[in-house]
C-alpha cells in the first residue's frame, strides 16, 4: 500500500476582533471625509472608501444604500461644523476655508446627483449660520438677514464654482463671461 503524506495544516491567521456596526459606519464616514479632503466626490469609489476604512465594501451598499447616500451623511456632518463656524464668524482661518470649500463642493456634487435639499440653508449651512448671526449681532430683521446672507452666499458659491476657471486677477467683466459660459455649458 502506498504511503500518503498528509499536508501540514495551514496556520490560521488570527482574526481581528469583530467591530460593531456603529464603529464600522463611523470608520466609513471618516474615511469618506478624509478622501473628500483630497479628491472630488466623482473620483472616489466605494472600494476606495472601504479600503481606507478597512471595512468590506459591501457594507456601504448595505448600510448606506450607496455612495450618494453615504456622502449625504458626510455632508450633514460637515454642515454641522460649517454652521457652527459661520455662527461664530470663524470662516476666515485656512482650515475653516478648507472646511467650507469641502462642504460647498460636496453639496454641489450631491445636487448634481439628484439629492434634493429642503432649503438653501440645508445645502449650504454657512448661509444659515450667517442669517442667525446677522439677526443676533447686527439686529437685522430675519428677512434682511436672509437677503444679505443669500447675496454673500451666492458670491462665495460663485467664487468656488469659478475658482478652477479663473485667475485671481480676473476682471469683473471676464468673471461674468466665465460664469455665463459655465451656465450655458450646464443647460
Amino acid at each position: 500500500m502506498p504511503t500518503t503524506t498528509k499536508a501540514s495544516p495551514k496556520e490560521a491567521k488570527p482574526r481581528a476582533p469583530r467591530r460593531s456596526r456603529a464603529v464600522c459606519e463611523e470608520l466609513l464616514l471618516q474615511a469618506a471625509e478624509d478622501l473628500l479632503a483630497k479628491n472630488s466626490p466623482a473620483d472616489i469609489t466605494i472600494r476606495d472608501i472601504a479600503a481606507k476604512a478597512t471595512v468590506h465594501h459591501r457594507f456601504i451598499s448595505t448600510w448606506f444604500v450607496g455612495k450618494v447616500e453615504l456622502f449625504t451623511v458626510v455632508h450633514q456632518r460637515i454642515s454641522q461644523r460649517t454652521r457652527t463656524l459661520a455662527r461664530n464668524a470663524s470662516l476666515t482661518t485656512p482650515s475653516s476655508v478648507a472646511e467650507l470649500n469641502l462642504q460647498l463642493g460636496l453639496a454641489l456634487w450631491l445636487i448634481q446627483n439628484g439629492v434634493k435639499f429642503k432649503s438653501v440653508e440645508d445645502a449650504f449651512p454657512a448661509i444659515g449660520g450667517a442669517i442667525e448671526r446677522s439677526v443676533q449681532e447686527l439686529g437685522m430683521s430675519h428677512k434682511e438677514a436672509e437677503i444679505v446672507a443669500h447675496t454673500v452666499g451666492s458670491m462665495v458659491l460663485s467664487n468656488f464654482i469659478l475658482q478652477p476657471h479663473v485667475a485671481s486677477t480676473t476682471s469683473l467683466e471676464e468673471l461674468l463671461g466665465h460664469y455665463g459660459k459655465l451656465i450655458q455649458k450646464n443647460k
